[in-house]
């Protein structure tokens, strides 16, 4: 199924996609390096969310969900968390409800423990264990959103599934 297709089946059916992606910024690095990569992957999640809305796909972003809470959080010295330990259990739901999980390819997905435990966790809601996963889209970002059908295989991850994600 091409794009296209794909956008009008998703219009008739109102699936529910959830999109998934990196947020917070892996390795050493100053606080506002941090920060900055979080805003930066919150306006890219925003901005590939509205894009899909426009086309009328239901879209699910738990960043552009959890990135104002986590940053009123830090203004009220609350420090909820911004890393996928403290959003799992949310995460873990929403991946549930929803029928579909595509992932936004910016800069570090490939290294985002959440993302593969998001990709990990809906693989197993199908039923269809790790030897398998389901065909889905990739968005790529390139100044706009352009959707590219490709099967999203884990072995193209750099982390592993975390320990405290459990197969079903």
């Amino acid at each position: 199924m091409n794009g296209q297709a794909l956008v009008e089946h998703l219009n008739i059916t109102r699936e529910l996609v959830y999109l998934a992606g990196p947020y917070s910024h892996k390795g050493p690095a100053a606080d506002w390096v941090k920060a900055h990569t979080e805003d930066h992957r919150h306006r890219q999640h925003l901005e590939a969310a509205l894009h899909l809305l426009r086309q009328g796909i239901m879209v699910y972003s738990p960043i552009t969900y959890s990135h104002p809470i986590f940053r009123l959080s830090q203004e009220l010295d609350l420090d909820f968390g911004g890393a996928w330990e403290h959003w799992e259990a949310l995460d873990t739901e929403m991946v549930d409800r929803s029928d579909r999980v595509w992932v936004l390819s910016t800069d570090g997905w490939k290294d985002s423990s959440g993302t593969y435990a998001e990709v990990t966790i809906h693989t197993m809601k199908e039923g269809t264990g790790e030897g398998y996963t389901p065909p889905r889209l990739l968005l790529e970002w390139e100044n706009t959103v352009r959707l590219r059908p490709e099967p999203l295989r884990r072995e193209e991850f750099n982390v592993h599934r975390p320990d405290h994600v459990q197969e079903r």
